[in-house]
């Protein structure tokens, strides 16, 4: 998937050094700047998006790696009728989560910004709706929080 990011990106930039020779070959001096820096900015957005999809991907199916990943003490926000709770995790209460098993299992990712990523687990006819919120430290992706709000 990195290797493709890194291709269209390459792709891009050859694109636009080219769009820029053929304005100045035209006697156009107005080659727009801001046009490229969206161009290359949108990219850089999907790489962001490789990258968690790569970081995740390990991080369902790798006992150690997911350990590796949670900043502890880990945050559990659960909603239930009777209010909010919150919780704080400590390393030795962590359960590995091997999300891969899971059967009826739908994941939803979606970005909150340019650092922080949720991933919604829900589970088909059980209730279970759990969301996992992830951000980058250190240009790394790590577990912060989890919300539970399943029935």
């Amino acid at each position: 998937m990195i290797f493709l990011a890194c291709k269209n990106i390459f792709a891009i930039l050859m694109l636009s050094f080219f769009s820029y020779n053929n304005f100045q070959n035209k006697g156009i001096d107005s080659f727009s700047k801001t046009a490229f820096t969206k161009l290359v900015l949108t990219k850089s957005a999907d790489t962001i998006d490789l990258k968690f999809d790569s970081f995740f991907n390990k991080f369902e199916s790798d006992r150690s790696f997911q350990l590796s990943r949670i900043q502890f003490p880990l945050k559990v926000i659960s909603i239930t009728e009777d209010g909010r709770h919150i919780k704080f995790m400590k390393k030795s209460e962590w359960t590995y989560t091997n999300f891969v098993k899971i059967k009826n299992i739908e994941l939803n990712k979606s970005s909150r910004t340019k650092s922080e990523m949720d991933v919604k687990l829900s589970i088909t006819d059980t209730g279970v709706q759990v969301v996992y919120h992830f951000q980058i430290k250190n240009g790394k992706w790590w577990l912060c929080g989890i919300t539970d709000m399943s029935d």
